[in-house]
């Protein structure tokens, strides 16, 4: 107990560094993100259906393969294509990663509660020399 008095600035940054490195699960959870190295085991076990949410531009240059092309901006456009695989995972990727996860606020939004998206997008697709296709 001496201790803790003795060094209570101490204490405190133990305490609060430990709370700023659990701080980005609590929202992480929500945000149903998962890692490339993810997205590629859940893409060889379980039949996804992979959806680029980038421009048709950006996607004719590179894209994942099987992937189809739903901008963000049209995805509450396509909520009835997105329903007929409500039975299927699906898997949203962008650039970056912050369009998919919007798309998967949306379509969360919509009742598909089987959908996440790939942190980092293409950007960590490519930086982990995955196979990119371009042509529509």
């Amino acid at each position: 107990m001496n201790f803790f008095a003795n060094n209570i600035a101490l204490v405190f940054l133990v305490l609060v560094s430990g709370g700023l490195l659990l701080f980005p699960k609590l929202f992480s959870s929500s945000q149903k993100a998962i890692s490339v190295r993810e997205s590629v085991i859940l893409m060889n076990k379980e039949n996804i259906v992979l959806v680029d949410v980038r421009s048709p531009e950006d996607f004719i240059a590179g894209k994942i393969t099987n992937a189809i092309n739903i901008p963000l901006d049209k995805i509450a456009d396509h909520a009835e294509q997105l329903q007929k695989y409500s039975k299927k995972q699906l898997l949203f990727y962008c650039q970056k990663g912050f369009r998919s996860s919007q798309a998967v606020k949306i379509v969360s939004k919509l009742g598909l509660n089987n959908s996440v998206s790939i942190d980092g997008g293409m950007d960590a697709w490519a930086k982990e020399n995955l196979p990119i296709v371009s042509g529509a």
